[in-house]
């Protein structure tokens, strides 16, 4: 049977289950809200339009400001979840399964 390894090197199969299941959650967790984005601003990144008639995305598509300001709330969520992700996928995938 093959074994598994993530980009970094690290062998699944060492890993803590419990650790395993913290992985997979938090993974799943950090690309829903990666796809969540690229589904609702796939014209990303909106600001405003430079005739200052409200906000754009960089297809030039007109966005409302409500449009605006959920994309923002969005972006600074992707700003946080990811590091913190990847901060917590790192400590998870040192567990090592016990024997």
């Amino acid at each position: 049977m093959p074994v598994v390894y993530l980009s970094m090197g690290i062998n699944l199969r060492e890993i803590a289950p419990k650790a395993r299941t913290g992985m997979i959650a938090i993974f799943a967790t950090m690309f829903a809200v990666l796809i969540y984005g690229a589904i609702f601003y796939p014209d990303a990144p909106i600001q405003e339009c430079r005739a200052g008639t409200g906000y754009c995305g960089k297809h030039n598509e007109v966005r409302t400001a409500a449009d605006y300001e959920a994309f923002k709330r969005w972006e600074t969520g992707l700003l946080i979840v990811w590091p913190i992700g990847m901060l917590f996928l790192l400590i998870l995938s040192s567990k090592k399964r016990q024997d």
